[in-house]
């Protein structure tokens, strides 16, 4: 196991540092990939994952970032009621000290959605029933919150294939909603890919649209009006992209950047 954080000396330097863990701090953990993680009460969690051996993790890690060591694991169903399910899923940020779970995939594929709350001493879940129109189960989808919705978006799904749809959900309603996408570009179906919030003031003088249709109205828009930034992923063929899209809620369109100095120079490794 390796935990790095970044820390910042000015306002122009940023480095990676390892933290350290010893041998005789640290409990038995098995290695893992495909994990949540959340901080809550200045501890770091990780929620499942698959291990070396195949198996879907059933135990919640807990870094206690203050102590800088390891506790003892917490065990699925054993110390809880409710837990969620599955492994590859989305964690997303509705309100302080609390985070929303979608989808997964364990022994099968999930569409349940589960909230945390990391308000007391140890994490506890309970399950959302939610209505409308329900995405389908996946796993490594994404998921953002924005103005108390949830637009859950890709992944790859229970039909076997991956998607480029976006659901959101309405956090007062807990009702689903399939969202029509009306511009003349449309994102590739992807999974395992990263979705972040960004203000359309960061970027709307410094590059060029695929879609010029979107053009005009996107440069008139309030700097503080926010899109979702989608990059990377895996395609249905083990592919990856190395692309950046971004998604406008008002116009629910996708714009592809094709400004090359915003593009990796490398494309990711394939997911084996």
């Amino acid at each position: 196991w390796h935990l790095a954080k970044m820390s910042r000396e000015d306002h122009s330097i940023e480095e990676w540092a390892c933290i350290r863990s010893y041998p005789f701090l640290r409990p038995s953990i098995s290695p893992r990939y495909g994990f949540l993680t959340l901080i809550a009460k200045n501890k770091l969690y990780t929620l499942g994952g698959t291990l070396s051996t195949g198996q879907y993790a059933t135990d919640v890690l807990c870094f206690d970032l203050n102590q800088q060591k390891w506790e003892e694991p917490l065990q699925f169903p054993n110390q809880y009621e409710f837990h969620p399910p599955g492994n590859f899923a989305s964690i997303a940020e509705s309100s302080a000290q609390k985070y929303l779970i979608f989808g997964g995939k364990g022994n099968g594929y999930n569409n349940i959605l589960t909230e945390c709350d990391g308000n007391m001493d140890q994490l506890t879940f309970r399950r959302l029933d939610t209505t409308g129109q329900l995405p389908t189960p996946r796993y490594g989808h994404s998921a953002v919150v924005w103005r108390n919705m949830m637009y859950i978006f890709g992944g790859y799904d229970n039909t076997g294939t991956a998607c480029n749809d976006i659901y959101w959900l309405d956090l007062n309603t807990l009702e689903w909603t399939k969202r029509a996408i009306k511009s003349l570009n449309v994102i590739p179906p992807r999974f395992c890919h990263c979705a972040y919030l960004m203000s359309l003031g960061d970027w709307r003088s410094s590059v060029t649209y695929s879609d010029p249709s979107l053009k005009e109205d996107v440069m008139g828009y309030d700097p503080d009006e926010m899109e979702m930034l989608v990059y990377g992923g895996s395609s249905d063929d083990g592919s990856s992209f190395n692309d950046i899209w971004r998604y406008n809620f008002r116009h629910s369109g996708w714009l592809r950047f094709d400004n090359p100095a915003l593009s990796p120079k490398k494309s990711p490794p394939p997911i084996s």
